[in-house]
């Protein structure tokens, strides 16, 4: 699925109350800016981390955190440095 599925699904069950929003948007958007500035601080902390190592740190899929990291890259935010092939 796409990221905004997983997201929002991963949010029904953190928040459940979230999910009764009139605006789901609105809620998705605030819950992804406040996953990328964690990713940010992360990377103030730490300089550098992969994606596995920042999903396992806040607590979310690794594939939402590609999504995030790929969103931060295209605004400047963040420069990728790294790819690995998958095995």
């Amino acid at each position: 699925g796409s990221m905004m599925q997983s997201c929002m699904e991963m949010m029904r069950r953190r928040m459940p109350a979230a999910t009764h929003d009139k605006d789901i948007q609105a809620v998705f958007d605030r819950w992804s800016k406040d996953l990328e500035q964690k990713i940010l601080d992360l990377l103030d902390k730490q300089g550098s981390a992969g994606p596995a190592a920042i999903a396992s740190a806040l607590g979310i899929p690794e594939d939402v955190a590609v999504s995030l990291l790929h969103r931060l890259a295209l605004e400047g935010k963040v420069r990728i440095g790294s790819v690995e092939k998958t095995k």
